[in-house]
């Protein structure tokens, strides 16, 4: 009955602070980016960042590429489309990125990661991670981390022609750039998973 408190809600960037709220837990997955910052640097690495590499046609030809290949490989099996949908989706991102094959060990380790995410956003998440039941969790962490690391150290040497490159040469700071390609892999897998449901 009031529209002008519902417009003054959708238009507001005076949101509560991020930092008050079980959000923040994904950090131990994400380390910082995007997702886990608000104010001016998040708009900043929504449009220097993120804008520009989602406007690249890179993304859609490797897409197109992959899904090809990989509908060429169904059967008249059964298959267990959600996880194989997004292993795909996943890989898809680490070609673009990387013009490189993601492999199994890192498709394992992203999904342990994926699957911390539900108990990270839980009361005791934090607490979780430092125990042994977390420990699992972490060493996915440590080998994307090294993956990722190794990759952002290659192109700095030598850039080559992918949305990596493209993405250092946008920011010199190399902890967020890791970051933003851990949530690159996180938020793809989302819009997948959205539009296939759609």
């Amino acid at each position: 009955r009031r529209p002008e408190l519902i417009a003054a809600v959708l238009q507001n960037e005076d949101w509560p602070p991020i930092s008050r709220g079980r959000l923040m837990n994904l950090d131990k997955w994400y380390s910082g980016g995007l997702i886990l910052t608000e104010g001016a640097e998040h708009h900043r690495q929504r449009d220097d960042l993120w804008e520009p590499l989602l406007k690249d046609a890179r993304i859609l030809e490797v897409t197109a590429a992959r899904t090809d290949r990989w509908l060429d490989t169904w059967t008249n099996a059964p298959l267990e489309l959600f996880s194989a949908f997004r292993s795909h989706v996943w890989s898809i991102d680490w070609e673009a990125l990387t013009g490189e094959e993601m492999g199994e060990r890192l498709l394992a380790s992203q999904a342990a990661g994926v699957a911390a995410l539900v108990w990270l956003l839980g009361p005791m998440g934090p607490r979780r991670w430092g125990t042994p039941a977390g420990a699992r969790t972490r060493g996915a962490r440590q080998r994307r981390d090294e993956a990722i690391d190794a990759a952002i150290a290659e192109r700095r040497q030598t850039p080559k022609d992918d949305l990596l490159s493209r993405l250092l040469a946008l920011e010199p700071d190399d902890q967020l750039v890791q970051a933003t390609f851990k949530q690159w892999l996180g938020a793809d897998q989302l819009m997948g998973i959205f539009t296939w449901g759609l």
